[in-house]
């Protein structure tokens, strides 16, 4: 696999400078028109979103207890992003930490923020759109139609810990060749001793782990979609997501989620800035299929967009940017506060 280095700069961008959001452009509208919708979690729903935010704090709080499935399933971690045998220098990656786990039939990779919300406005700061990597989604190549573009200051998180966590799946799922001997044989090992096969992918992260992991999702699903076997189903659920591309990334994102093997949830936390961020008016969007669950004091609700929308106006976006803030990104979702390990 081609790996080549992009590079990134810098430049300075305030949370104001996206205050004056455009109206939303149109994407393809599907066949079947479907109007806007708000609706409760059901408390199944509610105490999955807490489990889901656990694991994530697995990643930045590796010490403490990996969290059982709701069905008190017990997980193991097979690889994480601090394993000294797995295959990738991360010394001069952003940082960001990772597992992936398994439990039964579900495979489970969980990505952290960085350190502070801080570093990630900053990264934020360039609203620079550019070409995903051709090395990750080689199926864009070919694509016909407006080429997908996705925030550049994006892409060195994707390149040293995506990569890296995309490879541990996909080696897990035995559908990668091209891997260390030993790693490979070690992480078949694990595969193939389990009781049964591979169905669920759930993948989750935070802020910048959040946005790397919708772009992992993203070549999962494809290359799974290509296997020999039945492919499992890929479930992301993404806290404190930012706008990740264009109009054109987004329509890609929403027909990848049209067969119904990737879904795709992001988890807002009442006025958290981040989600915001970069504005509209720079051609930046949230994916329609991507329902919104967002979490109010009043409890959580989920938003789904109207056909011929991109995002939701009922949750976090009828929030205006001047009225967020950055306190909000670290949570509480569901009691768990991220990034915060216990004493």
């Amino acid at each position: 696999m081609r790996t080549p280095l992009l590079a990134a700069a810098a430049f300075t961008f305030t949370l104001a400078a996206a205050a004056s959001a455009s109206p939303l452009p149109s994407a393809a509208g599907s066949d079947i028109p479907h109007p806007e919708s708000v609706s409760q979690l059901s408390g199944h729903e509610v105490r999955d979103i807490g489990r889901l935010a656990q694991t994530i704090n697995f990643a930045s709080c590796p010490e403490q207890p990996l969290p059982q499935t709701l069905f008190g399933q017990k997980p193991s971690v097979l690889i994480s992003s601090a394993d000294e045998d797995q295959p990738y220098d991360l010394e001069d990656a952003p940082d960001l930490n990772w597992y992936v786990s398994r439990s039964g039939s579900t495979l489970r990779l969980a990505i952290s923020s960085l350190p502070t919300v801080e570093e990630f406005v900053e990264i934020l700061a360039e609203p620079r759109l550019v070409p995903p990597p051709a090395w990750f989604f080689p199926s864009l190549v070919d694509r016909q139609g407006p080429l997908p573009l996705v925030h550049g200051s994006l892409i060195p998180a994707l390149e040293s810990h995506g990569l890296a966590a995309t490879v541990a799946v996909l080696d897990t799922l035995n559908t990668l060749e091209a891997l260390p001997l030993g790693f490979a044989r070690r992480m078949l090992h694990v595969f193939r001793r389990g009781p049964t096969p591979i169905t669920k992918i759930e993948i989750t992260g935070h802020g910048l782990g959040a946005a790397t992991a919708l772009l992992v999702a993203l070549a999962i699903k494809l290359e799974t979609a290509n296997g020999k076997n039945p492919a499992p189903a890929v479930e992301a659920t993404l806290f404190g997501l930012p706008r990740v591309g264009d109009e054109a990334f987004a329509t890609w994102v929403d027909s990848l989620t049209e067969d119904g093997h990737l879904t795709i949830r992001r988890v807002t936390n009442g006025a958290d800035a981040v989600p915001h961020l970069p504005g509209r008016h720079l051609n930046f969007v949230h994916p329609a299929s991507a329902s919104e669950i967002w979490l109010t004091d009043d409890g959580l609700v989920r938003c789904t967009a109207a056909s011929g929308s991109m995002e939701s106006e009922r949750c976090a976006a009828s929030i205006a940017l001047s009225s967020t803030g950055l306190g909000a990104h670290s949570g509480p979702y569901v009691g768990v506060s991220l990034g915060v390990c216990p004493l």
